[in-house]
């Protein structure tokens, strides 16, 4: 195995954490009014496709690839860095004003919405992953805001605009809100 697909797999189990990190939050803070408004797991969450995408390109069962020696290994050397994000998502999630995780969760998604589409499209050139079928890239994949068939570009958009609207109704809040939403 090449020293770029170690790296690849390295950064897919780090993305694991810190998604998983942010999205236990945002689920956990699923009521709150800064977060109610853009929080809808079955159209943004990514840990299922994320964890489909690692046991693919680990070659094993999903169940099994936390025991996976290059998951051993990231364990054993945990990166500072992404320590520091998962210890301060879960110090936005603890608070009594979560509001901060709308501005994570409006890098992380509208980051795989955008700049995600052509990061797929050059995964899937570089690792030889068949991009039609989503092995390794599935990540990348949304669903339509209305439905369960896979999102197009156009889609893409009207998911970003919806997401944009969400942010738009917790900002009706007040200037308060606003000023606490920037972490």
């Amino acid at each position: 195995m090449s020293e770029l697909s170690l790296s690849f797999q390295r950064g897919e189990l780090s993305n694991h954490y810190s998604l998983s990190a942010l999205e236990g939050a945002l689920e956990r803070q699923a009521a709150h009014p800064t977060l109610e408004p853009t929080y809808n797991p079955a159209l943004l969450a990514r840990v299922p496709s994320l964890s489909a995408d690692i046991s693919h390109l680990l070659q094993v069962n999903e169940s099994s690839w936390k025991a996976h020696p290059i998951h051993v290994e990231l364990l054993a050397s945990f990166p500072e860095q992404l320590t520091a994000y998962v210890q301060r998502i879960k110090e936005l999630s603890d608070s009594s004003d979560p509001s901060p995780l709308l501005a994570h969760s409006y890098v992380r998604y509208m980051g795989d919405l955008s700049g995600g589409q052509t990061i797929r499209h050059i995964l899937s050139k570089a690792y030889d992953l068949d991009e039609a079928a989503g092995f390794g890239v599935s990540f990348y994949a949304f669903k339509e805001l209305r439905s369960s068939k896979p999102a197009s570009l156009g889609e893409m958009k009207r998911i970003k605009d919806w997401f944009r609207e969400g942010m738009n109704k917790a900002g009706e809040q007040g200037a308060e809100v606003k000023g606490q939403s920037a972490d």
